[in-house]
């Protein structure tokens, strides 16, 4: 295997255990992905949706971006390119193709709720890329920037939509994980 590839395996498995270290996936599963409702003495509604503290969110998004972005060496889009070192066993790049291929389906999906809040049935990848590019990883994409801010206008839609954002990270982890824990086993096996 190629030093290169050998770093970029090293690299997959350092920065998903930072993400499994944070325990966002814990909080969020914990917490749900439901609210409360309370009504208050004075007849109006004090309604609390479950989601993850804002800086809790974003400490683990500037890990996360490096397996999402298309131009990080360790990003899910990347594993077909890195899966050309003649040096990897077909096994990891079956488990490579795998993970690739679930993720870009995962992409490709709907939001249970992007019907019904989010105008034109967004794919998980547009409202994963609204969140990202439109404000809280990057704010360069003035198109993102205002769609995000429209499908987070009221406190109702920009609670469901962080906790969806919240399911998506947590969805996307389990393939990162799964990626890293066979370049895990890669590595064993070249070292042996």
């Amino acid at each position: 295997m190629r030093e290169e590839t050998r770093q970029t395996l090293q690299l997959i498995i350092e920065k998903a255990a930072k993400l499994k270290a944070f325990g966002f996936e814990s909080h969020v599963r914990e917490s749900g992905h439901g609210f409360n409702a309370e009504r208050r003495p004075e007849g109006d509604w004090l309604v609390e949706f479950a989601i993850p503290e804002e800086e809790e969110r974003d400490a683990f998004l500037l890990t996360f971006r490096l397996f999402y972005q298309r131009n990080e060496r360790i990003s899910l889009p990347n594993l077909e390119a890195l899966a050309q070192d003649p040096g990897l066993s077909d096994e990891w790049r079956r488990e490579a193709r795998r993970t690739h291929g679930a993720f870009q389906q995962y992409l490709d999906g709907h939001s249970t709720f992007s019907v019904e809040l989010f105008e034109g049935h967004p794919s998980r990848k547009e409202m994963l890329d609204a969140a990202l590019y439109g404000g809280l990883a990057h704010a360069n994409n003035q198109e993102l920037i205002d769609r995000f801010q429209r499908w987070t206008a009221d406190e109702v839609r920009a609670a469901v939509f962080q906790q969806e954002f919240a399911k998506f990270l947590v969805e996307i982890l389990v393939l990162i994980d799964h990626i890293a824990r066979a370049s895990e086993q890669e590595l064993r096996k070249d070292a042996a």
